[in-house]
C-alpha cells in the first residue's frame, strides 16, 4: 500500500479501517499512515450485513461434507428468506440512523 499511496492519491490521504483490533495491523499503528478515528465498535448500517446474520442463523445447525456443499445449503437457505424480511431491514434504516445518531455514533442495539 504504501509504495504506491502518494503516486496515486497525493498528499494528505486518510486510511480509513474498521479499528477492530483483530483487523488493525501493527504496520499501520506503527508507520506514519493517517488513520480516520473510527469508534472499534461502530454500529454497522450495512442492511446487507445483518441479511448475513439472518442466513448464519438459518445454516447454524446445518453441516457440510465440503465447500459444494455448504455452498448449496446457502443457496437453498437464501432463496428461503422471506421478501419481508428484506423490506424489514429496509423500512428500519431511518430507525438506524437515528440510534446512531442519539448515541452519538457509539454502540446501538442494532
Amino acid at each position: 500500500m504504501l509504495p504506491s499511496e502518494r503516486s496515486q492519491m497525493g498528499r494528505g490521504w486518510l486510511f480509513q479501517h474498521d479499528n477492530d483490533p483483530k483487523h488493525s495491523s501493527n504496520f499501520v499503528k506503527d508507520s506514519r499512515v493517517n488513520v480516520i478515528t473510527w469508534p472499534s465498535q461502530f454500529p454497522d448500517l450495512n442492511p446487507f450485513e445483518h441479511l448475513w446474520d439472518v442466513l448464519g442463523r438459518r445454516l447454524k445447525n446445518k453441516t457440510e461434507k465440503n465447500c459444494t456443499e455448504k455452498f448449496e445449503q446457502l443457496k437453498e437457505e437464501w432463496t428461503k428468506i422471506p421478501f419481508q424480511t428484506l423490506t424489514n431491514l429496509i423500512e428500519s434504516m431511518q430507525r438506524r440512523y437515528e440510534a446512531v445518531i442519539n448515541a452519538k455514533g457509539m454502540a446501538t442495539k442494532y
